[in-house]
């Protein structure tokens, strides 16, 4: 028997591996850490940068970090195939339709990709499914 179904079975004999031996909704152990940003429950709290925030406004483009098929993060960038999935040297930044369309890009297009922490150069790649309101540039180029 399963360690969680001999758990429901019988609780007592069969304890969970936490402080109380069951489900714990509230840590004493994590709370006791003091961090605003861990409490000892599960909550809301707003991350600095989503499509949400008040910094949205000024930067609409939530851009999201996938990770590359073509290297290892920034390793073999120099390589073939690495190479071959750029457009003119520029790693590619996958944008909505409507998103593009707004700003008078189309696939090709050498853009600047930045804000307060710094900036990049990409070429545009405009396929319809990109979730509106986001960019995917690969990590490592």
């Amino acid at each position: 028997m399963g360690h969680s179904k001999a758990f429901r079975k019988d609780p007592e004999r069969h304890p969970l591996k936490t402080p109380s031996g069951k489900f714990e909704l509230f840590s004493h152990h994590v709370h006791g850490f003091g961090y605003d940003d861990c409490p000892g429950f599960a909550k809301w709290i707003e991350p600095a940068e989503w499509l949400g925030s008040k910094l949205a406004e000024r930067y609409p483009i939530h851009l999201l970090s996938n990770k590359a098929a073509t290297r290892l993060h920034s390793q073999l960038d120099y390589a073939t195939v690495s190479q071959r999935s750029k457009i003119e040297g520029l790693e590619p930044i996958l944008i909505n339709p409507v998103d593009a369309k707004r700003r008078g890009l189309k696939t090709g297009m050498r853009v600047k990709v930045f804000n307060e922490r710094g900036a990049t150069h990409a070429a545009t790649l405009v396929p319809d499914d990109v979730m509106p309101g986001v960019a995917i540039l690969s990590s490592g180029a």
